[in-house]
């Protein structure tokens, strides 16, 4: 706080980019200084398949070599024997140090770069490597007096001061509650609405309002503090007349497509994941539950039937031609045996995000024979497992709330995920509605797979939704859980032509036709296979028993809401 005190009066004097950039770089650092302590606190086994004797050599090697430096600090100078062997040691512990060190940046990369490389992005490297013509990144950082909102365009760089005179704390928490206890409310729910519409209006105004001017149509929002709590597509430009008119509200949804980084720097090695090891597009997972307390979890939590966590997954399933799990072969050890081979693995299911800390949080699959088996998949198991995959979609409730820890937003199951090397992640912040939730994933997913970026896909379809529903079913707590994280490039695997595709192969075959149909004329030998013989084989296929296989595309309109 120190430091950041002098830099800020640094740059009222001088105005010096450079105090500004330092500025941006002292952010980015209090949102990842504590990220390996979190994970350290999350007890996460053998992070990155390291195996647990190189981190015991790790962990001995800086044993002794901080014993080894405190005993030659405690030497006499004139010991110079005493002095020589404790260099000697020193140098051949260092030298093992360094070695072990080198395997991990060679064997291990995931782990070096974060416990290792202290490198945080700079702002250039954000303007080419991030940013296109039409996207911001915006960074908030939340001091003790005022929240400093960093703005970064194509081409340049901004800072805005807001005086931190109102208690955000108590905001956030109001406006989660105001959305999270609405289809609860009954007799509240008016004074539940003006809470929302007025607190929505009145963060925009504190944030929004001075940089509106500066933003464009794409948004990457790096939050801090109790920001990380909200969807900011529900903030409002303008306040409503009638707060109970949800169709009709200036959401900020309504100008800007927005995403979500837990840091620049974070953001950033996500475009570099590689996800070729992938082989196959789409997992989706559809767990049964029946409403009886599970003892494999704790406090015996009672996790409810889903009505339609299985049409959700099915339908997506076809629409992308994908691998389901569902029902009693919903179990932890499957999809832990299968993930790992997909693009897009999506989880439609009860989460918990636990109020004792997140190594309590978990993922719940469908409960197994073996009652003491915990068919559940907790926070710090989440950080070691190997995917591939361009996108994880948590359609469940509260997978991207945690606990709070400062300095590093909000620790998630979402988080958890993207350690484990996806690329992106969709994930709710509240407990959601099952139903919608349904309308919207199949909304989402159409928009994706006709080529839409997964930001722009999710915008569309949390717009759609709200131009289809009565205003009482408009209502943010509805669409807006929802957020996606990280890197919103579009998905080649699921990307269906366009009709330009389509044209130019048809004019390619007519090209190529001819000169085909010479050869086989003048060819003397071999036989043609059977057309049915080639659709009867394309068409087979060999499962295991748990994975349901692709099953052909269905109609758009195929799905109606119950």
């Amino acid at each position: 706080k120190s430091f950041w005190s002098k830099l800020l009066a640094h740059m009222k004097k001088t105005d010096d980019p450079i105090y500004i950039q330092e500025a941006f770089t002292y952010a980015e650092k209090s949102k990842s200084i504590l990220l390996l302590d979190a994970l350290k606190a999350s007890n996460a086994k053998a992070f990155a398949g390291i195996p647990d004797s190189l981190l015991q050599v790790e962990r001995q090697l800086s044993l002794d070599l901080a014993y080894y430096k405190r005993s030659k600090d405690g030497q006499d100078d004139k010991a110079i024997e005493a002095l020589k062997t404790l260099n000697n040691t020193i140098f051949d512990l260092q030298q093992s140090y360094h070695d072990l060190l080198a395997n991990f940046e060679k064997n291990y990369p995931a782990y070096y770069q974060l416990k290792y490389q202290k490198t945080n992005i700079n702002i250039e490297a954000i303007q080419a490597q991030i940013l296109t013509s039409d996207k911001n990144l915006i960074e908030f950082f939340v001091g003790e007096k005022d929240i400093f909102t960093f703005l970064i365009s194509k081409k340049e760089f901004k800072v805005f001061k807001t005086p931190k005179d109102f208690p955000l704390n108590d905001w956030s928490l109001q406006i989660r509650q105001a959305i999270s206890q609405y289809p609860f409310a009954e007799d509240k729910v008016d004074a539940l609405n003006e809470q929302l519409v007025d607190l929505s209006y009145q963060l925009y105004e504190k944030l929004f309002k001075q940089i509106n001017e500066d933003l464009n149509k794409s948004l990457i929002i790096i939050p801090d503090g109790a920001l990380g709590y909200l969807p900011f597509e529900i903030l409002l430009k303008e306040k409503p007349v009638n707060a109970n008119q949800f169709r009709s509200h200036a959401y900020l949804l309504n100008d800007h497509v927005i995403s979500y980084g837990y840091s620049a720097t974070m953001l950033n090695t996500t475009f570099d994941a590689d996800t070729s090891s992938a082989s196959k597009k789409v997992l989706t997972v559809a767990p049964n539950f029946f409403g009886q307390a599970s003892t494999g979890l704790l406090d015996n939590d009672t996790l409810s039937h889903l009505p339609h966590n299985n049409s959700e997954a099915s339908l997506i399933s076809r629409l992308l031609d994908g691998d389901m799990i569902r029902g009693t072969d919903a179990i932890l050890a499957t999809f832990l045996a299968t993930a790992k081979d997909y693009h897009i693995v999506h989880l439609a299911t009860h989460a918990k995000a636990n109020d004792r800390g997140d190594n309590f949080s978990y993922l719940a699959f469908s409960p197994t024979d073996d009652s003491t088996d915990q068919e559940v998949l907790f926070l710090n198991e989440i950080f070691n497992l190997p995917l591939n995959a361009e996108m994880v979609v948590l359609s469940a409730c509260e997978t991207g709330i945690g606990e709070f820890k400062e300095g590093e937003g909000v620790m998630s199951l979402a988080r958890g995920f993207a350690y484990a090397g996806a690329k992106s992640i969709i994930t709710s912040l509240w407990k959601i509605s099952d139903q919608s939730t349904n309308v919207l994933m199949e909304k989402f997913y159409q928009n994706l797979r006709s080529g839409m970026p997964k930001d722009e896909a999710l915008n569309k379809a949390k717009k759609d939704y709200i131009n289809n529903q009565r205003d009482h079913m408009a209502h943010p707590f509805y669409w807006a859980a929802f957020i996606p994280i990280g890197d919103m490039s579009t998905i080649d695997a699921i990307t269906e032509p366009n009709e330009w595709t389509w044209i130019f192969a048809g004019l390619i075959l007519i090209v190529l036709l001819p000169i085909l149909f010479r050869n086989l004329q003048s060819s003397d030998g071999g036989s043609n296979p059977d057309i049915e013989d080639i659709v009867a084989a394309s068409e087979s296929d060999e499962l295991g028993s748990a994975i349901i296989p692709k099953t052909g595309r269905m109609e758009s309109d195929s799905f109606k809401e119950e």
